[in-house]
């Protein structure tokens, strides 16, 4: 599998899967369809404290965890993105990543 980064009138598709909730937050099945034909599956956990600090509590964890998927598949190849992924180690490799997460809200 090769490693893909869309142009900027490409776009991936992202399927965010059911939500289940955790004593730490919320986990996620997500799908990411890339331009190419490249499909990613990812499990995405989001914090109760990362969904604070991103969205003050006043929007649902899960479309904070398509934000954060939305900004990585813009910055990130698809090999960059790893199987398993958090937002606050996501942060680290994308150092504004809150900031652009806050903006998709």
């Amino acid at each position: 599998m090769g490693s893909y980064r869309p142009q900027h009138d490409e776009v991936a598709r992202i399927t965010l899967g059911s939500e289940t909730e955790t004593d730490a937050g919320w986990v996620y099945g997500a799908r990411i369809a890339w331009p190419e034909g490249v499909e990613t599956e990812h499990t995405a956990t989001l914090s109760w404290s990362d969904h604070d600090h991103i969205s003050g509590g006043s929007v649902p964890p899960s479309q904070v965890a398509e934000a954060m998927l939305a900004v990585l598949v813009r910055e990130l190849d698809s090999e960059q993105i790893p199987e398993k992924l958090d937002l606050s180690i996501m942060r680290r490799v994308v150092g504004d990543l809150d900031e652009r997460v806050r903006a998709r809200l």
